[in-house]
């Protein structure tokens, strides 16, 4: 089988392929596992769907995300399998000119996408008819799977399961020694800073650091003085920050909301439980595929500071710290690495 993946930002200038190095593999999404399971595969960006020179050029500049997906369809006809999040632009031209590859859709957003649709009876019976060509979608929670299957019944059989994985020999986990910060971390915008901003309010005698984009924070919503907010920083310091944190916060918006992906917070929960981090999170159905509540997570209603600030509270006693930590520490490196991950692909793609 010779595969190809496909993500927007495929980040293989700063992964070397080796445990202990300057960036983990979670963004690769099992890429660099598949070998080891006998899957002969290639890794493409959005931006390999033009030569460099042009790129760089100001015509470069106007071919936006879309348009360079659709694009990459005519390096993905030499393959026999195609997988990536962003298939859904390439469809078109797969749905017209055909093709041998099989295309197997890893399903962030299009959930969210349909149901934002849905209002828009030609967009909608579009989108339904692209959704025809893809021979699987990877769903990473069975509450995907589930809308899917409900809203599409033609889909049913093409829907698989497949939790999103960590690197788990990237981080090691640290459970003493922790300073007093409290962290969030997200510019997803699923995110709901807000709850968190007033519950920071409620808590002046604790310290906040939250690292996001400008457009995650409320214009309207001062930010307190006890917290500290990061926009762009670098990634060594995002995970010096996961290893010095006291806990980390997860608030996010909840199933309703059409903004986002459709499991927003996934990866930074991921990365927090494999870095031994203390999790409060925003309650959303996917959290059940992945923490069980207080034994890996503390889960609370979301748009309630008042919960936030209970949360916080408990985890004021450092053996609830502890015993979160650990537990959420195995379970993902037992159920959530790169390598489960990849090993669910390999099961699919086989599949289909």
């Amino acid at each position: 089988m010779k595969a190809l993946c496909i993500h927007p930002s495929a980040p293989r200038g700063k992964f070397k392929g080796t445990a202990g190095v300057d960036f983990p593999d979670t963004q690769l999404y099992g890429y660099n596992h598949l070998a080891s399971f006998g899957v002969d595969a290639d890794l493409l960006g959005r931006d390999d769907a033009l030569p460099a020179s042009l790129l760089r050029s100001p015509l470069g500049k106007l071919v936006g995300f879309r348009l360079r997906h659709l694009l990459l369809y005519f390096q993905a006809r030499a393959y026999d399998l195609v997988f990536g999040s962003a298939l859904l632009y390439l469809m078109p031209l797969k749905k017209l000119l055909g093709g041998k590859a099989k295309y197997v859709l890893l399903n962030i957003e299009l959930t969210r996408i349909l149901r934002a649709n849905a209002g828009r009876p030609l967009r909608s019976r579009f989108l339904r008819s692209l959704l025809k060509e893809f021979a699987a979608i990877v769903c990473l929670s069975h509450a995907q799977m589930s809308w899917l299957a409900g809203r599409y019944p033609f889909l049913t059989g093409k829907l698989r399961y497949v939790p999103l994985g960590v690197d788990t020999e990237f981080y090691h986990p640290i459970y003493e020694g922790r300073n007093e910060t409290i962290l969030a971390v997200g510019s997803d915008g699923g995110r709901d800073y807000s709850t968190l901003l007033a519950a920071a309010v409620l808590m002046p005698e604790e310290r906040f650091d939250i690292v996001c984009s400008p457009h995650n924070l409320p214009a309207s919503q001062p930010v307190p003085s006890n917290v500290t907010v990061h926009y762009n920083i670098p990634f060594s310091e995002l995970t010096q920050m996961y290893q010095r944190a006291r806990m980390l916060v997860l608030s996010t918006h909840d199933d309703s909301y059409l903004d986002g992906s459709d499991c927003s917070g996934q990866t930074v929960l991921l990365d927090a439980m494999a870095n031994g981090l203390p999790v409060v999170a925003s309650r959303k159905q996917y959290l059940v595929d992945y923490v069980r509540e207080d034994v890996d997570a503390l889960v609370i209603e979301p748009y309630q500071p008042r919960a936030v600030v209970g949360a916080i509270s408990r985890l004021t006693d450092p053996a609830l710290r502890d015993r979160l930590a650990r537990s959420a520490r195995v379970r993902a490196a037992t159920l959530f690495s790169t390598r489960v991950m990849a090993e669910g692909l390999v099961q699919v793609f086989h599949s289909v």
